[in-house]
């Protein structure tokens, strides 16, 4: 018990100071290096909990050894914690077909989000993530926030492998993105040849991207929950076509109701991780309205992709760092 005890609290203390290490404001070798190991010290803690849950367990059925139990326990938790960085790292190609109204012809996209540059992520990262949009058929890539989370790698250099996409991409922001340095993160997105939307829509391959950026953030707003008036104050500024397929992107699911309400065919957005990893998964939906993959609310179609980066504890239980191939069907 008092082992349990012990684990427990270590775990929660690292846990905390992760979610408090405010990656945003360190840049240097040492907060850097500093940051990277409390990360990784609170993952292998939470892997080494389940694990003692696990053996304990069977422990319980079938008695075993001290030496078995210890042994049984530090293999497993070695395995699956490897497992949970490596998983986290290797970002996967997911494809969703999705029937669009107005659509003349199918055609394919691209969606990336929270990919979450900075201390875990950097430009190889990105070179991957670009490599493999590049391998497909897509006319266009979508981009729904959070491309940074720390101004550690937030240079030019990091976003470099955007140059070389071979199609047109559209950016908004998301949270991570305003904590760090949005105007700076704007600007270099630009100068790498990607579109950034601030509250307005553009035409691309015979459909409507309309991207709806986070709203300013302040000591008020740091740790609040964008909701529905952000969305109808938007939707109040823009005119969705009535000829073409609307899309939205915003990074988080929020306001779908007023966004249904006004039109639109299709809602693009990231935040939630997907709960990332176990047991975190368990509970994300509790959270989030929209937490991952495809909704339906009316006629408008809601895809929220689970990230392809981490934000926190660098791995992944139960989710994958996806790269969203839609395949974007008319509807007959």
């Amino acid at each position: 018990l008092w082992c349990y005890i012990f684990f427990a609290i270590l775990t929660f203390c690292s846990f905390s100071a992760v979610l408090g290490y405010g990656s945003s404001s360190t840049s240097g070798e040492f907060m850097h290096y500093a940051v990277v190991t409390l990360c990784y010290i609170c993952g292998v803690l939470i892997i080494l909990l389940l694990a003692l849950l696990f053996t304990d367990l069977v422990n319980l059925i079938y008695p075993l050894s001290k030496r078995i139990f210890a042994t049984s326990t530090i293999v497993l938790t070695v395995f699956v914690a490897l497992y949970g960085f490596l998983h986290a790292a290797s970002p996967k190609l997911k494809s969703v077909e999705i029937e669009l109204p107005k659509l003349s012809e199918e055609i394919s996209a691209i969606q990336l989000s929270d990919i979450h540059l900075g201390h875990f992520r950097s430009g190889a990262h990105l070179q991957k993530i670009v490599d493999i949009v590049n391998s497909t058929d897509a006319k266009m890539v979508l981009i729904t926030g959070d491309l940074f989370d720390s101004h550690y790698n937030l240079t030019p250099a990091t976003l470099e492998p955007f140059k070389s996409l071979k199609m047109p991409a559209f950016f908004v922001d998301g949270n991570h993105d305003g904590y760090t340095d949005i105007k700076r993160i704007k600007q270099m997105v630009a100068d790498c040849g990607v579109a950034v939307l601030n509250n307005q829509a553009v035409e691309c391959c015979g459909v409507e991207i309309t991207g709806f950026a986070m709203p300013p953030i302040t000591s008020a707003t740091m740790h609040a929950v964008q909701g529905d008036s952000i969305i109808r104050g938007y939707l109040d500024s823009v005119e969705l076509s009535k000829e073409l397929p609307s899309i939205i992107l915003h990074h988080s699911p929020v306001g779908a109701e007023h966004i249904a309400k006004a039109g639109a065919d299709l809602y693009l957005s990231g935040h939630t991780h997907g709960g990332q990893f176990f047991p975190m998964t368990l509970f994300n939906s509790y959270f989030f309205d929209y937490n991952r993959g495809l909704y339906r609310l009316g006629n408008l179609q809601i895809y929220v992709s689970e990230g392809s980066g981490t934000f926190g504890i660098p791995m992944r239980f139960g989710t994958d760092s996806e790269i969203t191939l839609l395949k974007l069907k008319p509807k007959h």
